[in-house]
This record gives C-alpha cells, structure tokens and sequence, in this order.
C-alpha cells in the first residue's frame, strides 16, 4: 500500500500577504523569467516583495512616502556595522524600523562613508569623487529626501563661496590636500592644514560658528588674523573658531586684492537648488535612471558596470513619493547570478522608478525586515560572502505608527495536505498584529481555539481529528482571529499529498542531539564544511581502535526522540562517508516503547567516501506512531574497527515504493524554475553534472552536449564518424555527433565544419526541437522583428512559438543568435517531448 502525507509548516496570516506562483514569463535580459513572487505587508506605508526569477533572487522594498505614519530615515553611526544591527539599534516603539538596506561606499578603515554626506541641510562629510569615468562616483549624484518630503535622485553641486573687500572667490576643496590651482578652505575638523611653504594662507578668527557644519545657504564672517605668503608660512594652526584659506598658483596674491589683516571675510556653504533645505543628500553612483530612462553616469562597458555583481539600488517615482529600495544577490552559482548596471537600471524602470541610483553593492548589498509578527528586523537576503558585512551607513523605513489592540492572528499547522482520522495535530498561534502591522504579544492563555465543521475537537492547543469532513480551526484572542482549513481523512492513502519525502530533521545542527558509544569514543558536532542540503550537517566522530574487545558502535542519539507522521515505507538520509568499512544502521519506537533496528546498509557495507542517498525499510509491525530515535554507526570486527568521521544530512520519511531520491547538484536547489526538468533528465541518465557536483545551470550549453542529450533521449546507439574538420576520433563526442547528424538531428555549421565546442543557438535549439519532436504545426505563425523571413530558421521558431514552447523577450524580439543555456535547454526538450 502506498501511503502519502506532507507534512510542513505553514503560516495562514488573514489578509495582509499574497504569493504568486508563476510558469517563466519574460521581464529584462537577467529577470526574464519569474517563477515566485512573494508580496506581503510590513506596515501601513512599506511593502517588501520577494521575487525569484530563472537566474536572480530579488528582494523590493516599496515605501509609499504619502503615509502619515510611514518615513524613510538615513542612519550613519559612525562606525561599521551591519545593515541588520543597524536596524536593530534603531528600532524602538514609536520608530519601528520595519525595512533597510545598506546604501553609502565606505573606508574599510574608518569606517565612514567615502561620499558626500548632508543632514538637516548640513554637510556632514563632503566625501570625494570618482577619478575616472570607469568609477562608479565619477559623477556626483545623490538619493535624499528634499524639504518637501519627497524622495530626490539628482545631481549634486557644493560651492564654498569666499567674499572680502573688493574680492569673490570659490573655494575648491575642503580640508584637503593642497595642489597647483586649489583654493583650499581649512575648518577645525583639522588642527592644521598641512601644507607647504609655497603658497597664500589667510587665517580667519572670529567667526563664532563652526564653518564645516554651517547651514547650507547661511553666512559666517570673520576677522583675518593673519596673512603668510610664498616662503613664509606653511601649515598653519586652524584657529578653533574661524577657518584658513589656503591658495597655491602664480595669481594666488593678486586674488587677495589687497586683503590685509582686520579684514571681514565672509564664508557660506552652497548646494544647488534641489538639496536646499533637504532632510538629508547621501551620494553614491553611479546614476541609473533619468527621467523614466535608462542613463548610467559611467563607463558601462568597465567590469563594475557590465559584470554581474551583487547590487543594492534606490529609485523613486515620477511624484517622489513612492520609493523602490532593491537588492539582487549575486555570486551564488544556481541561486542568484547577480545583475550588470544596464539590467539593474532596466529592473527599476519596471518597477516604475523614474529616476534611481546604485548604491554600494558586492558583499555589501544586504536588506533586513521586520516580518509579520516579529518584534525585530532580520536578514532576508543572501549576502554573497556567506555573512552580513559591516557597512557605514543604511537606508531605513520607519514606521511611526503606535502599538494597538491585536486584529490579526499568525496561525500556524503542523501538518498541511490533510490528516488522517483519529490522529493529532498541533497548532499555535506564533504572534499578532494590530491594524498598523505592528507586532502585538501574546500569551498561550490570551488564546482559544474553536472547531468548525464536525471533523474533530480541540483540546489546548491540540486538534484531535475524529470525522472525515473539511472543516476549520479558528483561534480567537480578543477582537482578533485566525482561521486555517484541515481536511480529515480516514486513511493515509487518501491523504491529498505528495509522494515526496517528509522531512523529519534538517539535522543542520547537533543541538538536539548527543553522543553515545559502546566499546568506543563518539562525539558530534554540527559541520559547516559538509553539508548535502541547507546551512550544515551533524557531524559523527567516532573511534573504534581501543583495546576493549567486541563489536564497536557510535550513535548520535536523538535527546527527545523525533515524531515520525503515519506509516512510512522507508527511512532516508543523506550521508558522508569517510572511506572506512562500517556498518550503518538506525534505531525507531513505536507506540509501546518498542524500538525497532533499521539497516541504512547491510553489515561491513558503509564504504563509500562521499555523500550518498541511503534508505532504511521500516517494518511493518512497528505500531503507529512512530519517533526517530537514533543513527549510529557499528563494526563488530575487530579488523576493520578504525575511527573517523561521517556526515549525516536531511532525514526523512519515505511513503511511496517508487520514491527515487533526487540527483543532487551543489548549485541547483528545488526552487530553481527549470529544477523538476534537470531533475526528470538526470535521473533518466539523458544529462549529467560536472566532476566537481555542479550543474551549472546558467551555463551556455554547447553543440556537442547538445548532441549527447538527443542521442541518449532518443534512445539512439552512438556510433559512426563524420567528415567534419573539427571533431576528431578522440572527441569525446564524436559518436554521438555521428549518430545525431545521422539520424537528421544536427548538422553541420557548414559542410566540413561542426563546431562542436560552440554554444548552441537558440535558432538551433529551435531547429533541433522540430527535428527530433515534430512539435508545433504553424511555420507561418508568431513572427518576430529580428527573425526575418529570409532566416534559415525563420520556419522553426515560427513553429515552436506557436506551440508555446518558446517565448520572444519583453521587446518582442526573439534574438536567434543569443547562447542557450544548460537549464534552458532542459525545459524546452521536456516541453518538446509532452
């Protein structure tokens, strides 16, 4: 009998969050394929999207700047720390940070921002620029709020205008180093100015305000102190209340126009007209968008701009009141590719950014929230690097709203996909929320519980299932209510499930478990360096070479044994092998305290280096329910007793005879679009991975790959030659090219050329498709601008886009030269084959 049950947890929140599942669908060159989207609820004014496509995890803050209780806050603390902590140390009831990102580059070694930096129309840090266009701040331009409150991305100007009797000068630069040309003004953020001997300094007391931090528009005068020229001064003190001009040049006396001591001098500190009065301007680049259109203010063919990086980026709407805080992980090979600038800014213009900025990025680029019903921000990206990185400063949305009555419960099932009649299932009520999204606590007795529907009772917290029927759980605290829909079944094999395992443990971590041993040493660790699947693995040492005799066991023992749901056929685990000849094995109790040994393998067959699937068959007098209660590893011989360390990784319950378990690459995880397809291929040996485990699925898959796939799915015996130039006897393709372009599947780039090692065309890929598949029935169908009627496959692209196997991108072209890739390749064949 084949028994089926899933068993995850979900969380059922009324109202405020939506996902979307969607089958691939064109958006922009590196997010033309959405296969998720996740939207939910932060706060009245913020919303956070997470959205995976075919090679990019993105995630969206939105924040809607019109909300009453809804800001968006520049916080710079002076130091590095994470974008998280930074969250964290701001967020307080009143001031809710609800969602951050990382925002300004900095100086690992100060650990300020490199840029220029206002607040409340202040300059904080003029910051520097790019040298060069190949640099991302060449152009100074800055994201902020301005004094209406609404958000800005524009170009920045600071001026230092200097004015004495009879003269108007521009300052240069600030607190700089002095050069040929500068006028340099020193304030007293430095004790002095650090310059030579060759050049003008006037030094100006008496202004009774700090000149660095003076309002942007205001003026301070003083009184010239003193006056040095060519060879006679250098380096001079910064009084503590007034400034020095410091000038280098041929012409750097005669602009003094006879300014002598006892002199006024007046100084004010400039910004161009769209940052006056701003609540804050935070520069960084390069531009990404201006005016609703693509505009990058550097060179986009430098590898800052055209590689695919980590991003982190901020863009506004037409109004300013709506902002997009984005970022795109990268790096991570099967997870996240990351996005070139042209890609990024197209990104945001779909978004409905009309203007937007890049920000720091790399293994900067992190953004934190405050879920639904937690009462702290967290880390929803991937940084690149593995951890969060300290940065200097971060673009936070805060929510202002108070704390009120809870209205909406965050419900949560053990088990989704049905249960079975007269079983249990536990459910709880995580947290609560009041009409402003902000977390409400709640107590177990702040709770009751009711069912609808004659399917069962409620006992605490614990659904005791004792009707078939459909039916509801609902939960009440107060004025607030949750409700979640349970199916009861009378048997397992009714059960409206999945033939997928059950999970049972991650076994990412040893807490939870503990380490015993018979005639031997054991000990277990969580191991971050092995692991098959998630974060980690439990790690068993053991140490079989002592002297006592007998056989030797090692066991990771369980500290509350683990519930197993139903009736499974078998138990199954990933597991790494250290090359020692041991035996495998598991211990299970049933409802009577009765334990029950598994075998995981046969004695003095747990050989194998590695990671390797392995089942164990649960027997069928165990009595239901069942729990886990060990691993362990044993050799009775003592030739064989030896000691090492295995990995064990993603325990599970197995209910279905035919349950093979997947092919697992290290770059390809079940949320991957094309995921079920490489799957489908790789276990019915049509594709493999490469030596090192990868899959590499965004990689261009080539002619002779391509070749090997059809011949293998086909079911064709490779064998023969060709007459091609380029595919020897020796390459290791050459079989089946010859059996391919025999059977009229392939052929040659011209009559003695094959091209073997070249990317597949998604021209080819389309002839090839209606060769080996005779899909589609309309040559003269879909059209496409950039496949003319004179294109050699203008009639099989034609054909397939009509079948709907293949898809033009979002400006309706078709690009029949572009690379297919390996993941491609593998959904378009099954799309071909159904």
């Amino acid at each position: 009998m084949k028994r089926k049950l899933l068993a995850i947890t979900t969380a059922a929140v009324l109202g405020v969050q939506s996902v979307v599942l969607l089958t691939p669908q064109q958006a922009s060159a590196n997010f033309d394929q959405l296969v998720r989207e996740e939207t939910t609820k932060l706060s009245p004014g913020v919303t956070h999207s997470e959205k995976r496509y075919a090679s990019e995890a993105v995630h969206v803050l939105k924040v809607d700047l019109n909300d009453s209780f809804t800001e968006l806050d520049l916080n710079v603390p002076g130091h590095l720390q994470t974008t998280t902590n930074q969250a964290k140390a701001q967020h307080k009831e009143g001031h809710q940070v609800v969602g951050a990102v990382n925002a300004a580059f900095f100086n690992f070694s100060s650990g300020l921002p490199v840029n220029l930096i206002a607040m409340n129309n202040r300059l904080v840090n003029r910051g520097i620029i790019g040298s060069n266009a190949n640099s991302p701040t060449h152009t100074r331009v800055a994201f902020g709020i301005g004094a209406d409150g609404k958000g800005l991305v524009h170009g920045v100007s600071l001026g230092m205008s200097l004015k004495m009797d009879g003269a108007s000068l521009e300052g240069t630069k600030m607190n700089g180093t002095r050069n040929e040309g500068d006028i340099v003004v020193y304030t007293p953020a430095v004790s002095t100015t650090g310059t030579n001997p060759w050049g003008v300094e006037v030094i100006v007391d008496g202004v009774g305000a700090s000149v660095g931090n003076l309002p942007f528009g205001e003026t301070a005068t003083g009184t010239v102190e003193k006056i040095t020229y060519n060879g006679e001064g250098g380096n001079a003190t910064v009084p503590r209340g007034g400034f020095v001009i410091s000038m280098h040049g041929k012409d750097a006396k005669d602009l003094l126009n006879g300014l002598k001591v006892g002199d006024e001098v007046s100084y004010t500190n400039t910004i161009n007209n769209p940052w006056m009065n701003a609540d804050y301007v935070m520069a960084a680049g390069p531009m990404l968008v201006d005016n609703g259109k693509v505009n990058i203010t550097m060179n986009t063919s430098s590898s800052f701009a055209a590689n695919r990086h980590p991003r982190t980026a901020v863009g506004v709407d037409k109004s300013g009141e709506h902002i997009y805080m984005v970022t795109v992980d990268g790096r991570q090979a099967g997870y996240s590719s990351g996005a070139s600038l042209v890609d990024l800014a197209q990104y945001l213009i779909s978004l409905g950014a009309y203007d937007a900025i890049n920000l720091d990025g790399g293994g900067s680029t992190a953004m934190a929230i405050r879920p639904q019903g937690a009462f702290q921000p967290v880390l929803i990206n991937s940084p690149s690097d593995g951890y969060e990185r300290g940065v200097s400063a971060t673009l936070q949305a805060i929510s202002t709203a108070p704390t009120s009555t809870p209205e909406t419960l965050v419900f949560e099932k053990e088990a989704e996909g049905g249960i079975v009649e007269g079983t249990s299932m536990n459910v709880s009520v995580t947290s609560a929320m009041d009409k402003y999204y902000n977390p409400v606590r709640l107590s177990a007795s702040d709770v009751t519980y009711e069912v609808v529907g004659n399917i069962g009772e409620m006992e605490g917290s614990t659904f005791h299932a004792t009707n078939e029927g459909t039916g509801k759980i609902i939960a009440n605290a107060g004025n607030a209510t949750g409700e979640v829909e349970v199916t009861v079944v009378s048997d397992y094999d009714e059960l409206d499930g999945t033939t997928v395992p059950v999970e049972i443990s991650s076994l990412d971590s040893s807490s939870g478990w503990s380490a015993d041993q018979a005639k031997a040493k054991a000990s277990v660790a969580t191991s971050t360096a092995k692991k098959k699947q998630g974060s980690a693995s439990l790690q068993l040492t053991y140490d079989f070479t002592g002297s006592e005799d007998g056989t030797k066991a090692a066991y990771a023992v369980a500290t509350k044994p683990l519930e197993i749901k139903g009736q499974p056929e078998k138990i199954g685990m990933w597991v790494h092998g250290d090359g020692n000849t041991n035996w495998l094995r598991g211990v299970i109790v049933d409802r009577d305290g009765e334990s029950h040994t598994i075998d995981f393998t046969a004695r003095d067959k747990f050989t194998w280096s590695g990671w390797k699937y392995v089942t164990a068959n649960v027997p069928s007098s165990a009595i239901l329910p069942l729990r886990f209660e060990r691993i362990y590893v044993a050799q009775p011989t003592e030739s064989l007793q030896a000691k090492g360390t295995v990995h064990f990784d993603q325990l599970e319950a197995i209910y279905s005879d035919s349950y093979t378990a997947p092919i697992s690459f290290s770059d390809l995880t079940s949320s991957h679009w094309a995921y079920s397809n490489i799957q489908q291929l790789a276990q019915e040996k049509i594709i493999n991975g490469f030596p090192d485990n990868s899959f590499r699925p965004e990689a261009s898959i080539t002619r002779a790959q391509a070749a090997i796939m059809l011949v293998r799915e086909k079911g064709i015996t490779p064998g023969g030659s060709t007459d091609f130039n380029d595919v020897s006897s020796s390459h290791y393709a050459s079989k089946e090219i010859a059996a391919a372009v025999d059977a009229g599947l392939l052929n040659g780039r011209s009559e003695t050329t094959f091209a073997p090692d070249a990317p597949l065309t998604r021209a080819e890929l389309s002839a090839l498709l209606v060769r080996a598949y005779n899909v589609g029935d309309d040559p003269a169908g879909t059209s496409f601008p950039d496949v003319p009627a004179s294109h050699w496959a203008k009639g099989v692209i034609s054909q397939l886009a009509s079948a709907d196997i293949v898809d033009g991108y979002p400006d309706g072209t078709f690009r029949p030269e572009r690379a297919t890739t390996r993941a491609e390749f593998s959904k378009l064949m099954i799309s071909a084959i159904r």
